[in-house]
C-alpha cells in the first residue's frame, strides 16, 4: 500500500527519539463518580506521584514483558484498512525496549508474508513504542489542551487491576482516548482510540504482564538512522550545513520540543527533524535542505518536481512531501490537509 510504504520511510526511519518527556496532571471530576485525578497519588519507587505523572513515567522505569492484541484502523480514500497484531512488549526499566511481532492476524499472511512483516515491524519499533502507543507527554502542554477524567470503572487486564481514564482536548478536536491504568505501575494495559466523529481508530490490550520477566534473550530496539540531538534553538548551519527553515505556522496546541539531524534511508543525507507536541499526539516537520545532485523528492503520481508537494492522508494520518523553493521538506502527522501545508509553506516564505 503506498501510504505504508510512505509512512514507513517517513516515521520508521526519519522519526526517533521523544523520551524523557516530563508530564504531570490536571483537577478533573470523573464522569462516573471517580473524583479527582490529581488526588490519586500513589507510593513507589520514586515515591509518590499523581497517577498522570505515572503514566507519563512508566515505561521507562517500569521493567516488564507482555504479550498484547493491536487493531489498527484507518482510510486510504474509499477503502478503509484493518490490521490486527499481537505483539510481545519487553522493557528493562532504564529506558531500553522491544516491540517483537509474533502474528498478523488480519489481513490473512502466508509465512512469506509473515516473515516479511515480522522484519518491517522490527525496523518500526521506535515509531510504535514513541508514536504509535498512547502517552502522555510534555507537562504543561497536556495541561493546556486536555482533560482527563477517572470514569470511576475498574477492570482486571492481564491480572491486575485497572482503572478507566477518558482523556480528550479541551477544544474539542483530535482523537479522544478511553485508557485502562495499572493504578500501581502507572503502565496503560488497554487503550481505545476513536475519532471525534465516534469512528474507531486503534485498540490495545495486554493479554499478559510479567513484571518479574527473564530478559536474557530479549533484542534490544537499536537505533537505524544516526539521530543526534540539537539545540532547540539557534541556527544550526554550522552543524548540518545548511539553513534550517523552521515553521511559522502550527495546529493550535502544539509547540516545538525537540530538534534533531537523522540520515535519509535512502541516499544517507542529512535531514533536520523538529518535533512538536500537544502533550499526547507528536506532529512532524522535517527540513532535508536544498536540493543537491538531483537528490531532491521524486515519487509520486504526479511525478513530483519543482515547487510540488505531494499529500497522501490515511485517516487520521496525513503526510506532505515534496520539494518548495528548491528545498525538500516533509510534514506528518493526526492532523488535516490544510494544516499541513501550512506548516510547510509558513517555513519556506
Amino acid at each position: 500500500m503506498k501510504f505504508r510504504a510512505l509512512l514507513f520511510l517517513a516515521l520508521g526511519a526519519l522519526a526517533a527519539s521523544c523520551d524523557g518527556w516530563e508530564v504531570s496532571s490536571e483537577n478533573q471530576k470523573g464522569a462516573g463518580g471517580g473524583g479527582t485525578i490529581e488526588a490519586q497519588a500513589l507510593g513507589g519507587p520514586q515515591g509518590p506521584q499523581t497517577l498522570l505523572q505515572r503514566i507519563g513515567n512508566a515505561r521507562q522505569v517500569t521493567l516488564f514483558q507482555g504479550v498484547r492484541r493491536v487493531e489498527i484502523f484507518f482510510g486510504e480514500g474509499a477503502t478503509q484498512r484493518h490490521v490486527i497484531s499481537r505483539e510481545k512488549v519487553s522493557a528493562d526499566g532504564n529506558g531500553a525496549f522491544a516491540i517483537e511481532l509474533l502474528d498478523t492476524i488480519q489481513p490473512p499472511m502466508n509465512a512469506n508474508q509473515q516473515s516479511l512483516a515480522r522484519s518491517l515491524h522490527s525496523l518500526r519499533q521506535g515509531m510504535s513504542w514513541r508514536y504509535r502507543d498512547f502517552s502522555i507527554n510534555a507537562q504543561g502542554l497536556f495541561l493546556q489542551n486536555y482533560r482527563a477524567a477517572d470514569t470511576g470503572v475498574t477492570a482486571t487486564i492481564a491480572g491486575r487491576t485497572t482503572i478507566e481514564l477518558q482523556i480528550e482536548r479541551l477544544d474539542g478536536s483530535g482523537s479522544i482516548y478511553s485508557v485502562m491504568v495499572d493504578g500501581l505501575t502507572g503502565l496503560v494495559l488497554k487503550s481505545r482510540e476513536t475519532s471525534p466523529e465516534g469512528a474507531l481508530i486503534s485498540e490495545m490490550t495486554y493479554e499478559s504482564l510479567d513484571l518479574a520477566p527473564d530478559l536474557s534473550g530479549v533484542a534490544w530496539h537499536q537505533s537505524v538512522n544516526n539521530e543526534q540531538a540539537l539545540p532547540s534553538f539557534g541556527r544550526l548551519e554550522s552543524t548540518v550545513g545548511f539553513e534550517f527553515k523552521a515553521p511559522r505556522t502550527l495546529p493550535a496546541g502544539f509547540q516545538l520540543v525537540e530538534r534533531s539531524s537523522v540520515l535519509d534511508p535512502q541516499d544517507r543525507s542529512t535531514w533536520v527533524k523538529a518535533t512538536y507536541s500537544d502533550g499526547v499526539e507528536s506532529l512532524f516537520f522535517l527540513h532535508g535542505g536544498p536540493i543537491v545532485a538531483d537528490n531532491g523528492i521524486k515519487s509520486g503520481a504526479p511525478l513530483i518536481g519543482g515547487d510540488l508537494v505531494e499529500v497522501t492522508a490515511a485517516v487520521p494520518w496525513t503526510i506532505a512531501r515534496g520539494n518548495l523553493r528548491a528545498q525538500r521538506v516533509m510534514a506528518l502527522g493526526k492532523v488535516g490537509e490544510v494544516e499541513l501545508l501550512g506548516m510547510l509553506r509558513s517555513a519556506m516564505e
